[in-house]
């Protein structure tokens, strides 16, 4: 069967004029591919840049070696050597360790690491390079300094030794974000707190001193159940992208969030769409092309960042992604070719995945599942870590053609391996 891919360009070089190819045209002599492309590309303009795309990058697919897939032969990453480097966990019940990089290969399986019951599951991992001083922020809005050499590792959380005990944190207080000694070292003007409700706030570096020890201060005033969802630095010069659980981005300048005191609830930043909608990631915007998002249900695709325009601070912002039925958007966030997605699920596993691998996509596709989930199960969150390489080859028995099973509108073929 052919693909959306191939009939698009099947019509493209059938077109023996440039005005065949507008979208009115095209609508009246073959309204189910264009129902198709709109679906899986946001809209007909979107389907022609991809038919470019597709066009200009042929030529430069290597050919694929035997028993593996012509794309599996185009993806060659170098590997790159902080992906070597130990990496900082959070655990389900907020607890901090870190563990040895060669503990999270890429694998075309999900995996498992177990825990001490006390402790969970894994719940993310974070890249900040040689372990040393901390800082860790808290459900409760507060922030603590803790010396490097009190964070255990993976084997010793199993023992007594514990960041949580050491601060004496409250049972109903978890630890919700990390910050390295060096990043808070870092000549960036300001900390930017973003919540689960859709409020901002960006206070001076100043305000925050690089204190070790027990006694924690507080970084942010919450307001009820509310908690942070996303703690970064950045200049007031920059731009935020903000992504909501249903499915909604908002791009507006830095600036539009005024820098405040320390005990302060700040400003909104984003329209929230009913009861189950809540901010899911935040960030500064750098230099790079595009944004992965993942879903819940194992959903997941790469989208120009280019579709989004900036726009006030406030607003409901731009479709990020269309949603199964029940589903829910669990992060978003900037990538690259070299990037690494560290997924988890509730169910205690985890799988790392080459962002490459993702498909590119419209804003208003579903996108496609890459990741098999089993009865009840869901991702929980979704990182990004250093370019881990190449996944492993596949036995020359197996072929990854035919493999899943394709779920829900605008995702015309799957990508996951079989799990």
């Amino acid at each position: 069967m052919s693909t959306l891919r191939d009939k698009l360009l099947e019509m493209g070089e059938k077109a023996k004029d440039a005005s065949l190819l507008l979208a009115t045209g095209v609508k009246l002599r073959n309204p189910e591919l264009f129902a198709e492309a709109v679906s899986t590309y946001g809209s007909w303009e979107g389907a022609l840049a991809a038919m470019v795309l597709i066009v200009r990058d042929k030529d430069k697919e290597p050919t694929a070696s035997a028993g593996a897939s012509a794309e599996e032969s185009a993806l060659d990453r170098p590997r790159d050597p902080k992906a070597d480097e130990p990496l900082l966990a959070l655990t389900t019940t907020g607890e901090v360790a870190f563990f040895q990089a060669e503990q999270f290969p890429l694998t075309r399986e999900p995996t498992s690491l177990p825990l001490a019951e006390p402790y969970g599951d894994l719940h993310s991992l974070r890249h900040h390079g040689d372990i040393g001083d901390i800082f860790v922020f808290t459900s409760k809005g507060n922030y603590y300094g803790v010396i490097g050499s009190m964070v255990p590792t993976g084997e010793e959380l199993e023992g007594s030794r514990s960041v949580r005990t050491w601060l004496d944190l409250p049972n109903d207080e978890v630890i919700v974000d990390i910050f390295s000694r060096d990043q808070l070292a870092e000549n960036q003007h300001r900390f930017v707190h973003i919540t689960k409700a859709g409020k901002g706030k960006a206070t001076s570096m100043s305000e925050y001193p690089q204190v070790i020890g027990k006694t924690g201060r507080e970084a942010f005033l919450l307001k009820d159940d509310d908690l942070p969802i996303a703690v970064f630095t950045g200049s007031e010069w920059g731009s935020i992208f903000c992504a909501s659980a249903m499915g909604q981005g908002i791009h507006f300048q830095a600036d539009d969030i005024r820098t405040m005191g320390r005990k302060s609830v700040g400003v909104n930043v984003m329209k929230l769409q009913g009861e189950d909608d809540h901010i899911v990631s935040a960030f500064m915007v750098d230099d790079f092309a595009f944004l992965a998002v993942v879903t819940k249900d194992g959903f997941g695709k790469k989208v120009l960042f280019r579709e989004f325009r900036k726009q006030g601070r406030g607003g409901s912002g731009m479709q990020v992604l269309r949603l199964n039925s029940q589903d829910q958007v669990v992060s978003v966030f900037p990538v690259d070719e070299l990037t690494d997605l560290f997924l988890t699920t509730n169910q205690g596993r985890h799988f790392r995945y080459p962002a490459a691998r993702l498909p590119e996509m419209g804003r208003a596709a579903r996108g496609k599942r890459f990741f098999e989930l089993l009865e009840e199960e869901e991702i929980i969150e979704c990182t990004t870590l250093p370019c881990a390489g190449n996944l492993p080859e596949l036995p020359p028995e197996q072929s990854e053609e035919g493999e899943g099973s394709e779920e829900g509108e605008g995702s015309e073929e799957v990508v996951v391996e079989s799990v």
